[in-house]
């Protein structure tokens, strides 16, 4: 057997290495932890994304295939194409819009119900300035309810501070 003292040497060894280790240990865990939790949120983030479109292209599709699908076009204050695809059974509108200008980051185009009553927000979005971007309205939708955009702050309005670039008649 061993000597006692080579024993306590051989022991006295791996505590230490231990005590060295240890802090590279937990420092390689910490980094760890903080690489879960930031890919953890940006992934969170691009799934909540996925998310709000996915929803966004049943809710259209569900429109489209409503026995009572309607739609109407016009043109924005622009000339920019838009239209307006609803259905009054299911409550839902979707407004789709072509090269709709890109805005400045500190505003929105925000989305309107208008009708005698007044203009009830219906979200916000924004555009790259070119291609179709179209939006499903938040809220329920009205017979005889128009959809209008306006250009607001960023984040939006509780009542519109600009006139309309589009309405249109559901």
């Amino acid at each position: 057997p061993a000597e006692p003292s080579t024993r306590r040497s051989a022991a006295a060894d791996r505590a230490q290495r231990r005590w060295f280790q240890r802090p590279a240990g937990m420092l390689v865990a910490a980094a760890a932890a903080v690489a879960l939790f930031a890919g953890g949120t940006f992934v969170g983030q691009a799934l909540n994304s996925n998310q709000f479109e996915q929803q966004q292209a049943a809710q259209l599709a569900e429109i489209n295939a409503a026995p009572d699908a309607q739609r109407a076009a016009t043109t924005t204050t622009d000339g920019q194409p838009a239209t307006l695809v609803w259905s009054g059974e299911l409550g839902l509108s979707a407004l789709m819009v072509q090269d709709l200008p890109a805005l400045s980051a500190d505003q929105d185009y925000q989305l309107w119900y208008m009708n005698d009553a007044g203009a009830v927000p219906a979200g916000t979005f924004d555009s790259t300035g070119s291609g179709t971007v179209w939006r499903v309205l938040e809220g329920t939708m009205h017979a005889g309810d128009q959809v209008g955009v306006t250009v607001e702050p960023q984040g939006g309005s509780p009542q519109p501070t600009s006139a309309p670039i589009v309405a249109i008649q559901s």
